[in-house]
């Protein structure tokens, strides 16, 4: 029985950084939607760097950092971006 549920915690874990992966690489190329096609919430993409922080990538951290920066701007009032 233990084994299934090591197998299933396995699968929700890998589960996880497919889904950090896929949107780093979403926001990496410009795309402002997530997987569900809703914009990236600040609650995200501060996950997103988290994860990353906890893999000791901090390239792809700066890269979502930047974007978070870019899509929160209050000086433009969120228009320039969109």
């Amino acid at each position: 029985m233990s084994k299934h549920i090591n197998l299933i915690k396995q699968l929700i874990e890998n589960a996880h950084n497919n889904q950090m992966f896929i949107n780093y690489k979403r926001i990496e190329s410009g795309q402002r939607l997530d997987l569900y096609l809703k914009p990236y919430t600040t609650e995200l993409i501060d996950n997103i760097i988290k994860f990353f922080e906890k893999e000791e990538e901090y390239e792809k951290c700066e890269v979502v950092l930047n974007f978070r920066n870019k899509i929160m701007d209050h000086e433009s009032n969120y228009y320039k971006y969109i």
